[in-house]
């Protein structure tokens, strides 16, 4: 069976500094996709460059901890301080107000003449808040996008079109190289999301993320020539999101029903980069899993911790779940 990856960059449209890194990553042979956020200051130059890039997925970087939201602020109250910029706060978050935010961000992003290939969210919140997750399933759902898995629920992974596994980790210590080479090595059959933060830093990055360093760390380790010779050499096929088959159409719950339908456009077909494309679909519908984290990882990563490892690279276990 075919081993297909997805080396999915996150945070587009942070700034341009970033949008430079994860187009570098993408013309360099390893990043296939990666996820927008609409309220950054780099949206409108992620936009014109993923105009550019046709075979590059784009998807939605929902996010609700950077910056000020786009919706009318007292509609979306439960979600910021009274300087009107995201809280962080958790505890106060409303599904309705989530929804609303979660709407208005999905449109800027089809009014820039783009169409996601999948959703996914900023610092994990679909892992961290059950509301924030439900709404993001039930919008996978109702319009068959793609949404990166979640680690922890297993029950649902047959409902919504998603990958085969997850990875996630950081790249930004010296065995960087070393240790995404190990998990290329041990990639699974089928298809796999590969979570990175390349880019540049600039006074955007600095105004906004605790990250900076880091970043163009991994821009390092995801443009270097090993990482393109060792896809080369397992014969992994590097795809993104519109790679994943539309499954048989669900029903579920109505949150945006009315509100989104109206004014969604047919998807835009993505293309496949013609260095890793296969001409036939393979059916590859097979049980599902994904990397097992351990709960001291996972506390870390609710918490938004970028943790720094030390420790050199450890086999990846895959754990196929039905």
């Amino acid at each position: 069976m075919t081993k297909y990856l997805i080396i999915n960059a996150d945070d587009f449209g942070l700034s341009q500094s970033i949008n430079q890194g994860i187009i570098e990553a993408y013309h360099a042979g390893t990043v296939s996709s990666t996820t927008l956020m609409c309220n950054m200051p780099g949206f409108h130059d992620a936009v014109t460059l993923a105009k550019k890039t046709p075979s590059l997925g784009v998807g939605l970087h929902f996010n609700l901890t950077y910056g000020k939201p786009l919706a009318n602020q007292q509609k979306v109250s439960s979600l910021v301080n009274p300087k009107g910029v995201f809280s962080k706060d958790r505890s106060k978050w409303t599904e309705a107000h989530i929804i609303t935010e979660l709407e208005v961000q999905f449109k800027r992003f089809i009014a820039s003449g783009l169409y996601p290939t999948h959703l996914d969210s900023h610092h994990h919140i679909h892992i961290d808040s059950e509301l924030v997750y439900r709404a993001l399933k039930d919008l996978s759902i109702r319009l068959q996008i793609p949404m990166r898995l979640h680690p922890l629920i297993i029950e649902d992974r047959q409902i919504f079109r998603s990958s085969d596994y997850l990875i996630l980790d950081t790249y930004d210590t010296d065995d960087g190289v070393d240790r995404l080479i190990g998990y290329l090595d041990h990639l699974p059959d089928g298809i796999t999301e590969l979570m990175c933060h390349p880019g540049y830093v600039d006074d955007d990055v600095r105004a906004y993320s605790v990250w900076t360093d880091g970043r163009a760390k991994e821009l390092h380790v995801f443009t270097n020539q090993r990482i393109v010779e060792k896809l080369s050499e397992l014969d992994i096929q590097l795809v993104n999101f519109g790679f994943i088959p539309e499954p048989e159409k669900p029903e579920c719950s109505e949150p945006f029903e009315q509100t989104l339908v109206e004014v969604i456009p047919q998807p835009i077909p993505q293309s496949i980069p013609k260095r890793k494309t296969k001409k036939k679909m393979v059916n590859r519908r097979k049980k599902r899993g994904i990397r097992v984290l351990n709960k001291v990882k996972v506390m870390k990563l609710k918490k938004k911790i970028i943790l720094k490892k030390k420790k050199r690279y450890t086999k990846l276990s895959s754990k196929k779940v039905s």
